[in-house]
């Protein structure tokens, strides 16, 4: 696993990590899935791996799953998880979905939050 993200839980007692399930050995374009994991004690965890191309047929054909984080959408009432998603060479795009009651899995279909755009380096010189 990489890219590592705890939440404490809205009731104050709950802890969600998500990370990328990192299979780098076949190369940086080998990552379909996030991990969800939940703990009430930090030491105890459960897990679960969402694998985006399997799990959403519409999105078949990724290659990159990312660095996911979660926020607490309180109006919802629900955990929300973005993260970074690439498709062959298109340019990354973040996506967000929201986790299902258990923590274990995506109870909707990713959406497009923003696109990523790579900028050339800015070089400043300070005198």
């Amino acid at each position: 696993m990489r890219d590592p993200h705890i939440l404490r839980g809205a009731d104050g007692k709950t802890f969600y990590m998500v990370a990328t399930d990192m299979v780098s050995a076949n190369g940086w374009d080998s990552n379909r899935a996030m991990v969800l994991l939940k703990s009430n004690d930090l030491m105890n965890w459960t897990s679960a791996i969402v694998n985006i191309p399997q799990t959403f047929k519409a999105f078949e054909k990724v290659n990159r799953v990312w660095a996911p984080q979660t926020i607490y959408d309180a109006q919802k009432g629900k955990y929300m998880i973005y993260w970074s998603m690439r498709a062959g060479n298109d340019p990354d795009i973040i996506y967000y979905a929201y986790a299902n009651k258990d923590f274990t899995g995506l109870e909707t279909e990713p959406k497009q939050l923003f696109l990523v755009r790579t900028m050339a380096p800015v070089l400043m010189v300070i005198s």
